[in-house]
């Protein structure tokens, strides 16, 4: 499944252009147009792919939103409508794999950038192989998904489709159909990945100005908290769920950003937590299992670190970087010393 994958984003992609102006063949890498890879299975797909013509253009620019590229998929675009749909367009937004992850800011800010566009009963928005330039989210009607001319699925209102044309300059994997009067929202791959770095830059302050503030980071050099600082993500949990289950194998370290949270063995109570404090260090250089259970107490909100990343980041380093952290925590805590 494309939730597995692994992304890079490169600043200044030049192959982002969305103007076809020559026949030219396209490797072909398959993207997924909300199909399983059980339905792929079985399924002869070509090499490669031959473009030999130009796509329909889109007259009416001045509805897509300043600075975009050129939508290339076969859509009418359509004044927004007047009433704003914007909380549930980031609902619907969080269920597919790229924008899970977002925050609610960072939802509202592509949900603002997001164009809206109609299809007719029976027109194909786009064919299998054609040029991709957006992702497509249903707002009202109903569309067909076909793979080598077999229908594999319908789609309906709050699901999406095209997710990795916002990734990747390949073409369709699938044909997409209209089966009555469709509206969608949608949004390209040159507004996304303009969104993308602005966030990411946001991110990397933050992150930055946070392990400046944390006790965990205190003993690394400014060149390894730089480094930390763009390769940390941010993930939310609800109060009363786990953070971390016990037992289970450890690939990551926490810092909590905001709220508080609990550490249970057994069910038993072992120790509190709130902004600053940090668990699953041990995650960091061995592979092990987690020890205890960590809960969010409020709705929180922390940093973290996965194994691979700090290995490639502090190398020999991290093991020197929490012992010396252990000890702090064990003066701390010590009655005698």
């Amino acid at each position: 499944m494309v939730e597995k994958a692994q992304v890079t984003f490169v600043h200044g992609d030049q192959s982002l252009a969305g103007n076809i102006t020559s026949t030219k063949r396209v490797e072909w890498d398959a993207d997924d147009e909300g199909t399983t890879d059980e339905e792929f299975k079985g399924l002869t797909l070509p090499k490669s792919r031959a473009i030999d013509k130009k796509l329909p253009r889109i007259d009416q620019r001045n509805l897509i939103p300043k600075g975009s590229e050129e939508v290339l998929e076969n859509i009418k675009l359509e004044e927004k409508p007047k009433t704003s749909e914007a909380s549930w367009i980031q609902q619907a937004l969080k269920k597919h794999f790229l924008f899970s992850s977002l925050s609610s800011q960072q939802l509202a800010e592509i949900t603002q950038k997001m164009f809206y566009a109609s299809a007719s009963k029976d027109q194909v928005i786009f064919k299998q192989g054609d040029n991709a330039t957006c992702f497509l989210l249903i707002a009202k009607g109903k569309v067909e998904v076909s793979i080598n001319g077999q229908v594999r699925k319908e789609l309906g209102s709050g699901e999406g489709f095209g997710d990795l044309a916002l990734l990747y300059n390949a073409p369709r994997s699938a044909t997409i159909k209209a089966l009555e009067q469709t509206y969608l929202y949608g949004i390209n791959r040159a507004t996304f990945k303009r969104l993308l770095e602005d966030m990411m830059t946001a991110q990397y302050v933050e992150n930055r100005k946070f392990i400046n503030e944390a006790k965990f980071f205190n003993v690394m050099t400014e060149d390894q908290k730089d480094a930390l600082a763009g390769s940390m993500i941010s993930l939310r949990f609800k109060e009363g769920e786990n953070i971390l289950n016990e037992g289970d194998l450890a690939s990551s370290f926490y810092v909590i950003q905001e709220g508080s949270a609990v550490v249970l063995k057994e069910g038993k109570e072992l120790r509190q937590m709130t902004k600053g404090d940090s668990f699953g260090e041990q995650a960091l250089y061995y592979n092990t299992v987690r020890s205890a259970t960590v809960k969010a107490q409020t709705d929180c909100r922390c940093i973290t670190l996965s194994r691979e990343t700090a290995q490639k980041v502090l190398g020999s380093h991290i093991q020197i970087i929490s012992l010396r952290n252990q000890q702090i925590w064990a003066f701390g805590k010590s009655e005698v010393l």
